[in-house]
């Protein structure tokens, strides 16, 4: 009976659709068997732990068959490799920050802002458990898959949230905001800055600021905000690194860019004025 009703829901699907959800299953099944991360992948970042390696390549999974059901991350041309090499190594490369995993390992307070499918907040909020990292955007369906592929990770330090940000956590402070092509640097420097800690610079590690990852021509950007950021990396030539040193193709064409929280409150010190006179 059932294959007999399954016969029938096929029969009436465009052959067109039909394809797409044959491809679809196909896919679905060979994810079960072939990892997310290959060896050569994990050699680009040896500080991750094969234990953590095990919850990445469960949330990562769990992304995949998310995405099948609602589109969470953009379908074209989407698979194994592209989940990988577009959304979660990027994001894992900010882990060669210079200090950043220092300054996490001591426990802070993150938001990343405009998080979409949970990018790249909650592939480090896996490989460090001792930041606390919120997710946060408007879209409840890629909140609701973020926490799906946290659960999956038995990533309890990471919690997705719908919210209006600055608004609905303007009474919150964050060491540190993360952002991926989200908006325009001016843009997102007005939401960050409310939600954004004064902390002063701890050593070693990392001191409290904005990290932006986006790619293209940033010059217009930089010059519209005013300011230059302190660390301007490219993650396949500076971060990804093959083993003998080479750059790789994976995100060739992002930068991350690095603002400490001093140099992102100088850009508005009628907004700031109040906050800093008021924390003295």
């Amino acid at each position: 009976m059932h294959l007999a009703s399954g016969i029938a829901w096929i029969s009436v699907i465009p052959w067109q659709r039909r394809s797409r959800v044959v491809n679809l299953r196909v896919r679905l099944a060979c994810s079960k068997s072939i990892p997310f991360f290959t060896e050569e992948h994990r050699s680009l970042l040896p500080m991750i732990e094969e234990s953590t390696w095990d919850r990445l390549e469960k949330s990562a999974n769990t992304h995949f068959e998310w995405n099948a059901k609602i589109n969470v991350i953009s379908r074209k041309g989407f698979d194994q490799k592209t989940l990988v090499e577009k959304h979660y190594l990027p994001s894992l490369a900010l882990l060669r920050m210079p200090g950043l995993i220092e300054r996490w390992s001591d426990g802070v307070n993150v938001l990343d802002l405009g998080c979409g499918g949970g990018f790249p907040g909650l592939p480090l909020a896996i490989a460090c458990p001792r930041a606390s990292v919120i997710l946060a955007d408007g879209r409840n369906k890629k909140i609701m898959v973020v926490n799906e592929c946290a659960k999956a990770a038995m990533c309890g330090n990471a919690q997705g949230i719908h919210a209006r940000i600055p608004d609905d956590l303007i009474n919150s402070e964050f060491d540190f905001i993360l952002g991926r092509s989200v908006a325009t640097l001016s843009t997102f420097f007005t939401d960050a800055k409310p939600v954004l800690a004064l902390g002063k610079h701890r050593t070693p590690g990392l001191a409290n600021g904005i990290l932006y990852i986006k790619g293209g021509d940033l010059s217009d950007e930089l010059s519209n905000l005013g300011c230059t950021p302190s660390l301007d990396l490219r993650i396949s030539s500076d971060l990804l690194l093959s083993e003998n040193g080479e750059k790789t193709t994976i995100g060739e064409d992002k930068r991350v860019l690095y603002f400490p929280t001093t140099l992102v409150l100088k850009q508005d010190t009628k907004v700031n004025a109040g906050r800093l006179q008021g924390r003295r």
